[in-house]
């Protein structure tokens, strides 16, 4: 007995895991449309360093600088930091 329970405890344990990334994935969608268009922007230069970067990490922490810059209104530093100022108001 005291091993199911201590099986179902430790399953419980794992699920919680499992899904605990899923709960805390979903961002919150800006609500500001400059924002959006600068995201936009994030992802398409971080397609088109996909096909000229052999570096996929490179891209990504890019990608993530210039996400960060867009949800910081610019106030960060970031490569492509043109997608904010590129997006207009």
């Amino acid at each position: 007995m005291k091993t199911l329970v201590s099986m179902l405890v430790v399953l419980c344990c794992l699920a919680t895991l499992f899904f605990m990334p899923a709960a805390f994935s979903d961002t919150p969608e800006p609500e500001n449309p400059r924002v959006k268009q600068c995201l936009r922007c994030c992802a398409d230069k971080e397609r088109a360093c996909y096909n000229i970067s052999a570096d996929r990490r490179q891209c990504a922490v890019a990608y993530e600088a210039c996400v960060e810059n867009c949800r910081s209104e610019g106030n960060a530093v970031a490569e492509w930091s043109d997608c904010w100022s590129a997006s207009r108001p």
